[in-house]
Order: structure tokens, then sequence, then C-alpha cells
């Protein structure tokens, strides 16, 4: 994000970044879901047909919501310059709407292959993939707020201060540019999104061994 003038954040270990964010009842369900894997490691090679599919649902779902995001005619009208000036605020209805509607998809499609992920894992009767999905269910709902929070301060950052940035360089020419930030943006909340479900398809690859 440094073309969008956003500053690097420094690194931090990862407990540090989680404490701020996780509550008393999140540390009880973290130690019950703990307990949940006291058991003998799960065989890796148990885990390879579920890994397998896991694997080709996270591709299937990564690809076709990258389609998704292109709009042919949204796209081909960015790319003309306007006639004459439009108010900000009705240039920026269509793109909004695109934005909105993709955004919906993707925690829809997203949240739906994370929760039936889980549910593979908690019936697999493996201790350690309870485990997995008890951690993960722990973590989704204790980060959901700072998650939409980061993602609606780039949603403002998209539609205000960078689209007026370009309106103001080229009046005429500048929608090609906040259709290029839009494609950016969902591309970063996508990868946002994936990642918990990259983490567990890593974890069935990889399983804990005593």
């Amino acid at each position: 994000m440094r073309r969008w003038g956003v500053p690097a954040a420094p690194w931090q270990p990862a407990v540090a970044q989680l404490s701020p964010l996780l509550d008393w009842t999140d540390a009880v369900h973290l130690a019950q879901a703990l307990s949940s894997g006291d058991a003998a490691a799960t065989d890796p090679i148990e885990l390879r047909p579920l890994h397998t599919a896991a694997q080709a649902a996270l591709h299937r779902l990564g690809s076709e919501m990258r389609a998704d995001f292109a709009d042919a005619l949204l796209a081909r009208e960015s790319s003309e310059p306007l006639a004459t000036p439009l108010p900000l605020a009705d240039a920026l209805a269509p793109y909004r709407l695109h934005h909105a509607q993709r955004q919906r998809a993707m925690a829809s499609r997203v949240g739906a292959l994370r929760q039936q992920l889980r549910e593979q894992l908690a019936g697999s009767g493996q201790p350690r993939l309870r485990q997995l999905a008890g951690f993960d269910a722990v973590f989704e709902r204790a980060l959901a707020a700072h998650a939409s929070r980061a993602l609606a301060e780039l949603t403002a950052r998209l539609f205000g201060a960078r689209a007026e940035r370009h309106q103001q360089q080229d009046a005429l020419r500048w929608r090609r540019l906040l259709w290029r930030d839009l494609q950016d943006a969902l591309q970063a909340e996508l990868a946002l999104r994936l990642l918990p479900l990259q983490g567990l398809i890593e974890a069935l690859e990889h399983p804990a061994t005593e």
C-alpha cells in the first residue's frame, strides 16, 4: 500500500499483535480448544484426501472471485474520458456499488468455505483437527471487528482521498486510475480473507507430531 501513502507497519511478534484484540472470553475459548487436542498426533497420510480437496476448493474460489472483480462494461467506461466533468459523488456511484457487491460476495463465499472446512476438521475424529477447528472459530470471532474496521478504512481512502486526488489531477480521465485502485483494493481484501483458509490447509499438510 505504499503507493496509497500508507506507511509500512513495524514488525511485531504475533502474540504482541493479537493480545490487544482478544478478551478474557476469547482466552477461555482458546483454552477449551487447546484441551480438545490432548491425544495422539494425526497421521499425515490420513489427511491427504482432505488436504487435496481443501486446496482445490481454495484455488477454485480464488480464481472465481478474481474473475468476478472484473466488470467489462465498467472497465470500458473507466478507460474512456468523460465528455464533461461530473460531480465526484455521482461519478463514484457505480464504483461504490461494484465494490460493495464484490465485498458481500467475498464475505459470503469465503466464510462458507471456512465454515465447511472447520466442520470437516471437527468431524474427522482426529483430536488435533478438532483443536485446529476450535482455534480458527475463536480467532474468526475475535478478529472480525478489527478486520471490518481495517476494510472500512481502506474503502474510505479509496473513495475519499484517492478519488479526490485522481479527479483533481485530470477531471476527464481520472476514472481509469480509480478503477485500478478499486481492483487493487479488492485483490488485497481477497488475500486478507483467504489467509485463514490457507493457514488451515497448511496445517493439514504439515500436522503437528509428537
